[in-house]
């Protein structure tokens, strides 16, 4: 049920994405064309299937050693993840 219902809200947010973005999939590919993939509660190959459902294009997934993101074993705060990518996203 958990993995369900992560992968309905990844579904959900690609969909708010697409829809701020501006694109739909029959006109016009997103501004996007990779995804980080960070953790091991999301399979890389069923993000890649919601994301091509949510957006119709096929991305390209990516893990943190792919953009030199070194995540410390143990449990890791949302937020040391989250608040540094969203500041980067704004700087884009």
């Amino acid at each position: 049920m958990i993995r369900f219902q992560r992968q309905s809200k990844l579904h959900r947010i690609l969909l708010f994405y697409r829809d701020r973005a501006g694109a739909t999939p029959q006109t016009e590919a997103p501004p996007v064309d990779r995804l980080l993939v960070v953790g091991e509660f999301l399979d890389k190959k069923r993000v890649e299937e919601i994301a091509r459902d949510a957006l119709g294009v096929k991305l390209k997934t990516m893990n943190a050693a792919d953009v030199g993101l070194l995540i410390p074993a143990g449990d890791l705060d949302f937020d040391a993840i989250a608040a540094p990518a969203g500041l980067a996203r704004l700087a884009w």
